[in-house]
């Protein structure tokens, strides 16, 4: 396994674990909800830096992640303001559709998809928010942990 598996498997691990708290904890409060996302940004992030094809992606959610902690106040607003998570979702998104895995390729059209359905329905909630997140977080998660393995991506 080189370089490039494991940073999907560090995207991929870091999306699933945000996708699975959001979905089983949603009674926690929306400040327990940000730093889980700051922190997945940062894990996720770190490990797309060490692949050369995931490098946009790394700086992306880098820098999510960093404004996350910097500003939780604001990144809570942000995070029931669904429209911010429909931009990281669609630029990082794009940004995985030039890759040679397969899956990664369904990763960033998952996130494409996702990006888009959120600009025409109405969440109405933080709780559908946090179904939202973390469907999507399961989503790509499963698909960047299978880009990891795909025989393609090698």
């Amino acid at each position: 396994m080189g370089q490039a598996p494991w940073g999907w498997i560090g995207r991929g691990l870091a999306a699933t674990g945000l996708g699975a708290a959001a979905l089983l904890w949603p009674e926690r409060s929306i400040e327990a909800l940000v730093t889980l996302i700051g922190a997945a940004a940062l894990v996720g992030g770190l490990s797309a830096l060490t692949t050369s094809r995931l490098r946009v992606v790394g700086a992306l959610d880098l820098l999510l992640g960093v404004a996350v902690f910097a500003y939780p106040g604001t990144a809570a607003v942000a995070l029931l303001w669904p429209i911010a998570f429909v931009a990281w979702a669609i630029l990082t998104g794009a940004a995985q559709l030039p890759g040679k895995s397969r899956m990664l390729k369904l990763s960033g059209v998952i996130s494409i998809v996702a990006g888009l359905i959120l600009t025409t329905v109405n969440l109405g909630g933080t709780n559908a928010i946090l179904w939202a997140v973390g469907a999507y977080g399961l989503l790509t998660g499963a698909t960047l942990l299978a880009a990891a393995f795909d025989t393609k991506s090698a």
